[in-house]
Order: structure tokens, then sequence, then C-alpha cells
């Protein structure tokens, strides 16, 4: 029976795409567990706290790297897979390979974090692991920016597990049409385009008079947004929210979902927006196109293109029939390929079929 140990920067700390993902492994290695198909321990460098599973031991440093190291150290005698959640663990892992040259190591990567050429010590240690890798493009740009062998990637895509509840009351003003949005609102985010749907939605009210924008997401972006809206006299059509605890509601009754971002590794909110039948406007660049498909599961535009968004936008609107039938196919194409369980189905393929790496 293999051991498997998961380092993780953090998973229950903070919110975002890599600790949802790291808290889906933990899970999924647990349900792997449980049926007898190995043991596993999951260490966090900067988590203090998180939940118990039954099959995963968890230990949290809360920050403390000269532990979380060590004890990576310890056990990593006793491990056969090492699975990392981010390339800045590399040099832990590359020190745990010299440790115990028979484990078979795993990075996992996303976006950014792997889309630059990565600083000279983690290009050092890119030979001893196999890569998994959330979407299309971040497979491709890696392999190109870092020079990483194509058959050392595995695909690895992220998930979604469904949300628990449906039939919630309407939040959105009766006789509407209302497109929504739902992401970080940050500086350092400001590619995911919501300035130009904005923007777009200056020629798109003209056309669809009873369209109204939700925005739910918070940042230090907000302020040059909410400008940005009332110098385009929409101020009043556009409500932006903040933090909303419950999601559900937002997604099952607006019409439409658009996040035109640039560079997105994944887009996990895609997958929510799928889980309501709720048809997506994307653009035709980084993870999103894993998810996305044209004519099929949404509407794709080239990033930047406002025009291009404008009449995606106008035509979800004003085409009920078109939005049911891409709603359909997007949760559909999301129930067939991204659900928590197909992650743990591509883990557990993973446990069961890593040989040790040759010394």
């Amino acid at each position: 029976m293999k051991h498997i140990l998961f380092l993780n920067l953090v998973a229950y700390s903070q919110t975002g795409g890599i600790e949802n993902f790291s808290r889906s492994v933990i899970r999924a290695l647990s349900d792997i567990a449980s049926k007898s198909r190995c043991t596993a321990e999951s260490v966090s460098l900067y988590d203090a706290e998180s939940p118990r599973y039954p099959n995963v031991k968890i230990v949290n440093y809360a920050g403390c790297k000269t532990r979380f190291i060590a004890f990576a150290c310890r056990r990593v005698y006793h491990a056969d897979i090492v699975i990392s959640n981010h390339v800045n663990l590399l040099p832990v892992c590359a020190l745990l390979k010299v440790l115990n040259p028979r484990i078979t190591l795993y990075t996992a990567v996303y976006g950014i974090d792997i889309w630059r050429r990565l600083a000279f010590l983690k290009r050092l240690a890119l030979p001893l692991t196999r890569i998994l890798s959330i979407s299309s493009y971040t497979t491709e740009t890696a392999c190109a920016v870092n020079g990483i062998a194509r058959d050392r990637v595995d695909y690895f895509p992220c998930a979604f597990d469904g949300a628990t509840g449906r039939g919630f009351d309407n939040v959105f003003e009766p006789g509407t049409v209302n497109l929504l949005t739902v992401s970080r609102l940050t500086q350092d985010d400001a590619y995911k385009g919501i300035d130009h749907v904005i923007t777009a939605l200056k020629s798109v009210m003209s056309k669809v008079p009873t369209m109204r924008y939700t925005v739910i997401g918070k940042g230090d972006d907000l302020p040059r947004l909410r400008e940005l809206a009332a110098a385009s006299g929409l101020l009043d059509r556009i409500a932006f929210l903040g933090f909303v605890d419950d999601l559900g509601p937002y997604y099952e009754h607006c019409d439409v979902f658009v996040l035109p971002s640039q560079c997105e590794g994944f887009g996990i909110v895609y997958l929510e927006a799928m889980d309501f039948a709720t048809p997506v406007i994307a653009c035709r660049s980084g993870g999103a196109t894993d998810v996305v498909i044209d004519g099929e599961t949404g509407l794709l535009c080239d990033y930047g293109d406002i025009q291009a968004l404008s009449r995606a936008i106008t035509t979800l609107a004003n085409d009920p029939a078109l939005r049911a039938r891409l709603g359909q196919g997007g949760e559909r194409y999301y129930r067939e390929n991204f659900t928590y369980s197909h992650l743990c189905r591509r883990l557990e393929a993973i446990v069961t079929n890593s040989e040790p790496s040759a010394t």
C-alpha cells in the first residue's frame, strides 16, 4: 500500500483557486484511503487550523518554515508519492528527492505561477517532478516557457462539487435581464475584464434597456470600477454587492454569467454558473477555453474586443432559446468532466499507477 505525502502552502486559512484545489485534493486522499488504496498525510506551511478527515493525518505549521521542512524531511522516508501544491515548494521537493530517491514527485501548476520563467533553483528541480496541470493552456505555456517535457505533464483540472441548494427566491428585479460577474476586484486582477463589461454595456443598454449588471466580489479596484460605471451613466443599472455569502440565488436567477478574463488558469466560476445551467461568456484565452466551448457551453470573444463582447451579451439577452441551449450544454459538460468525482478518479489513478522513480 502506497503512502502519500501532500505538501501545501495553504489550504484553509485563505480563499482562492489554489486553496480550493488543495482542499479538494485532501478530501480526495481521504476518500481514496478509505478504500484501502493508500495511506495519506497532509502538511501545510501557513495554515494554523483545518478540518479533520478520518483517513488523512493533517499537520499545520502556521508559517514556521523550519518546522514544516523538518517534518517533510522526517516523513519522506515513509512516502512513496509526494504531491506539492505549488512551484514555490520545488526546492523542498528537490531536498526530499535527495533524501529518498525512490519517491515519485508531483507538482501542481495553475497559471501565472508557471506561465513565467521560474527562478534558477526552481528550474533545477523541475526535471525531478511530474507536473499536474489544471488546463491545456497552462500545459502549453509551462512547457514552452520553462522547458518542461510534454510527456512529464498530466492533465489534472480543477473540480466543483456542485451547489447544495435549488429553488431560491429571485434576488433580481422582476422584468429585467440580468448579467452576473463573480470575481475578486483587486488591482492585480484588473485583467479579469470587468471594466470591459461596463464599457460594453453602454452599447448593450440601448438595445436591451431592461439589462441590469450585478458584480459580486471585493477588492481595491472597486473604486475605479464604480467611477467607470458613473462616467458611463450606468451606476443606477450596475450593482456592486461586495462579498456575498450565498451565491446560489444569483447563479440560479441570473440570465447570463460573464467574466471576459485575459488569463484565467482555469476559471472555477464558469463551472459554478454551469451547475445552474446558466450560459456563460468568456474570452478565447487562458484556461477558460477548457470549460467554455464556443457555441456549445457558452460564447467566446477575444480579450479587449469591446464590440464582440457587446454583441455576445446582446445576443444572449435577446435570445432565451439560445440561453437555454447553451446553459444546458454547459451543465452537461460540467457534470461529464469537472465534478469532484472526476478529480477523485484522476487522483486515484495517480496513486495506484505511479511507480517509484528511477534512482
